[in-house]
């Protein structure tokens, strides 16, 4: 990793790392996150992803492993963006309610550490294409339930930077 972000900036790319939790207990992923010089605007971003979620039904055991990786990669809060990453929210998979009830569970337990911003994201589109319309060589629509759920979590956190990834 440190390479491969050494060497896209020498090409005049702008990377900013992004820190898997659901990585963070290897200790070799660790050692290349710590490797990865800072950026000189500190910016970076710390990825959750369902076993996050899993994680935060027990918040001492979530909070204290993000702390642990701002502790570790001297991640500065205010530059740091947290990814809530449903992944696939198609079908039944996952309802709008609880994308809901889990972003804001996440926010509240890390709104004390200052995050800065906070991204929303999920595909509710199928797996395959032909699953998205009833009949073949149709059309249809996709109800984005990534997108009602931002829309209601703005409303609940007026004061939040939460963006809508995609």
């Amino acid at each position: 990793m440190p390479y491969v972000v050494a060497s896209l900036e020498a090409a005049g790319v702008s990377v900013i790392p992004v820190i898997g939790y659901d990585r963070w207990s290897n200790v070799d992923y660790q050692m290349a996150l710590g490797a990865i010089p800072q950026r000189a605007d500190g910016r970076s971003c710390i990825r959750l992803d369902s076993s996050a979620f899993e994680d935060a039904a027990e918040p001492e055991l979530f909070q204290a492993t993000i702390a642990e990786i701002v502790d570790q990669l001297e991640v500065d809060p205010e530059r740091c963006a947290v990814l809530i990453d449903f992944a696939d929210v198609s079908l039944d998979a996952m309802s709008i309610e609880r994308i809901i009830e889990t972003s804001e569970s996440i926010i509240h337990q890390l709104q004390t550490l200052g995050f800065g911003r906070y991204v929303i994201a999920g595909c509710s589109l199928p797996k395959t294409i032909d699953l998205a319309v009833s009949n073949k060589d149709s059309a249809g629509f996709v109800l984005r339930k990534e997108i009602l759920a931002w829309q209601a979590l703005r409303q609940s956190f007026p004061d939040l930077v939460l963006i809508s990834g995609d």
